[in-house]
C-alpha cells in the first residue's frame, strides 16, 4: 500500500514532499520553477532513504510545463539543476 504524501512547511522558498511505502520511498523538494522528485530504495530498520543508487530521478520545469508533463531530468542541459537539488534534498532529508 502507499502512503499518502507528507509534505513539510517551505524552508527557503522550498517544499519538501515524502510518499510512499517500504521498499521504495520518493522524495520531492519544490522550488518557484522545479520540482524534483528522487525515488529511493528505503531502509525500514533504521527508517532512512538509501540514496545510492537512486531508482529513478524526475525534474518539471513549471515555466514551460506547468502540469507536469515532461520529465526534463535527463536533459543534458538541466544537469546542474538535478545535481543542485538532489544534493538539497539529501541535505534536508538527512536532517529529520
Amino acid at each position: 500500500p502507499c502512503l499518502p504524501p507528507v509534505c513539510f512547511a517551505p524552508v527557503s522558498q522550498l517544499l519538501l514532499c515524502v510518499w510512499g511505502a517500504p521498499p521504495s520511498q520518493a522524495y520531492a523538494i519544490r522550488t518557484a520553477r522545479y520540482r524534483y522528485i528522487a525515488n529511493v530504495h528505503y531502509d525500514s530498520d533504521k527508517y532512512r532513504p538509501i540514496w545510492s543508487p537512486v531508482i529513478s530521478e524526475q525534474l518539471y520545469d513549471y515555466e514551460n510545463d506547468p502540469h507536469e508533463t515532461i520529465n526534463v531530468a535527463s536533459v543534458p542541459a538541466n544537469a546542474a539543476m538535478v545535481r543542485e537539488l538532489a544534493s538539497e534534498l539529501r541535505e534536508l532529508i538527512d536532517e529529520f
